[in-house]
């Protein structure tokens, strides 16, 4: 019989809830200039606290991993108070469409709440061992050391590069390719993790997963691997919701704000490398000798922070722009690129990029076409150049119901289908900020990869169970 999902009082759970709404309340009253605005960030704020522990299918109380509570969070962060930290500063000239950006994330919110009350609750029973699990471990080990063979090969070669690891510019058309691989351990990585008897020994590799994201100038490392990883454990019963687990998820957080700053003076220290003495000579380790940290970067990196995760600004920006030149809609044909995933390159040599990002970066914010960087459209942004103000609403709320329903389908599908939730929960979670043809392609392409793993494993069991047959006589 499972325990209960958060083992902590009541009276400390209500004391926990009236203390959070209380600060961000208060952190919405201090923050935003105007008052209209500060009104309905307190609210959009106050909803999304009590949602997360009153919510009668989906709560912390239920299920403190389910996709729809995480995107709560990153509603909570990247609309209501990254909004009011750069609104109050830039965008507060024109407070009506400020309101509007906030008013439609938040219908959007609740009509997402409404909607997952009717998918089935994600079931609450640990996945049950099987005889193939050893089999399955091997094959996936072995896995993880072929990926890992490849990054040392590809960035031994110079077909990685930069701090991220980014494939070469003369090789973008295999980037996809080249990627797939790059990512080929953390995905066996996973696998080792969820079908292993003792989760805790796999240790090891989910620290050099961890390490290898974090070399490579990724900041996002805790978040995209320990926070599957605890939910793997919690899913697996090995571990409890209590006071003691919030006091250690509360360093981490501390922990992965301030790796933003040491990243920050990693990837300054590669930038010089770079100037220096170019790709062909770019060492990691010596980086990590020259990070210098100064105290004005903290400021930065909370500015930067705070720029990346506002997708209320973003939508807002795409607002201000339609006011003043309007533009026509383009009725769905943004999530239409959704179903051309599957189509290479090679057969479709014209074929269009699935992510809007660059459009936004250079019709939007006015970004070089000589710069190759991307800015996320946000699901709200891409809602509205499709439909209007109605696809703002109604979009973004279907997209965060899906969600929900494809985290409780996985998890009522066994190992393999943890698997697939494990490998893709950060993608789910993050899918926010981007238009919905890449989080479609990114998860189905590891729906494909996993399957055909569970492919590989049922005919090598089926192998093996024939030459364990001998006739008699």
């Amino acid at each position: 019989m499972r325990r209960a999902a958060i083992d902590i009082s009541p009276r400390i759970l209500a004391v926990g809830v009236v203390v959070s709404v209380t600060l961000v309340v208060a952190a919405c009253l201090a923050f935003a200039a105007s008052w209209p605005v500060r009104l309905a960030a307190a609210v959009f704020a106050t909803y999304v606290v009590l949602s997360l522990f009153l919510h009668p299918r989906h709560s912390l109380l239920s299920d403190p991993f389910a996709i729809h509570n995480l995107t709560r969070v990153n509603l909570l962060v990247g609309c209501v108070f990254s909004t009011l930290y750069v609104a109050s500063d830039t965008l507060l000239h024109n407070e009506a469409l400020v309101l509007t950006a906030l008013t439609v994330t938040f219908v959007s919110l609740l009509l997402a709440d409404v909607g997952v009350l009717f998918l089935r609750s994600a079931p609450t029973t640990a996945s049950v061992a099987d005889d193939n699990d050893g089999l399955i471990y091997r094959l996936l080990f072995l896995l993880f050391l072929a990926g890992w063979s490849w990054r040392v090969y590809a960035f031994s070669q110079g077909l990685l590069q930069g701090t991220l690891l980014g494939t070469k510019l003369e090789l973008s058309g295999s980037s996809n390719a080249l990627g797939t691989l790059n990512g080929l351990a953390g995905i066996a990585m996973w696998g080792c993790v969820i079908f292993s008897r003792r989760p805790r020994r796999n240790l090891p590799l989910v620290g050099a997963e961890v390490l290898w994201l974090l070399v490579t100038g990724s900041k996002a490392a805790t978040l995209y691997i320990l926070v599957p990883f605890v939910m793997v454990l919690y899913r697996r019963d090995l571990i409890r919701i209590d006071l003691r687990f919030v006091a250690g998820v509360a360093v981490l957080l501390v922990v992965f704000v301030g790796s933003f700053v040491v990243i920050h003076g990693y990837r300054v220290a590669v930038a010089k490398q770079i100037v220096d003495v170019g790709y062909a000579e770019l060492s990691p380790v010596r980086a990590v000798s020259e990070i210098e940290v100064d105290p004005e970067d903290f400021q930065l990196v909370g500015q930067s922070l705070t720029e990346r995760l506002n997708f209320a600004e973003r939508f807002l920006l795409i607002l201000d722009v339609d006011d003043r030149e309007p533009r026509d809609h383009w009725y769905g044909r943004s999530y239409l690129m959704a179903l051309t995933w599957a189509v290479p390159r090679a057969v479709w040599t014209d074929k269009p990029s699935m992510s809007l990002g660059r459009f936004f970066a250079t019709e939007y914010l006015g970004w070089g076409e000589e710069s190759r960087s991307e800015a996320g459209v946000t699901l709200w942004g891409e809602g509205f150049l499709n439909f209007g103000i109605l696809g703002a609403l109604v979009a973004p709320g279907i997209w965060m119901i899906l969600l929900q329903a494809v985290y409780g389908f996985g998890l009522r599908h066994g190992r393999w289908g943890l698997y697939f939730v494990a490998a893709g929960y950060m993608l789910m979670v993050n899918s926010l900020s981007a238009n919905v043809a890449l989080p479609v392609a990114s998860l189905s392409q590891l729906a494909l990869v996993i399957l055909g793993l569970r492919a590989l494993v049922s005919t090598a069991t089926v192998l093996g169970a024939r030459l364990e047959v001998r006739p008699h006589g």
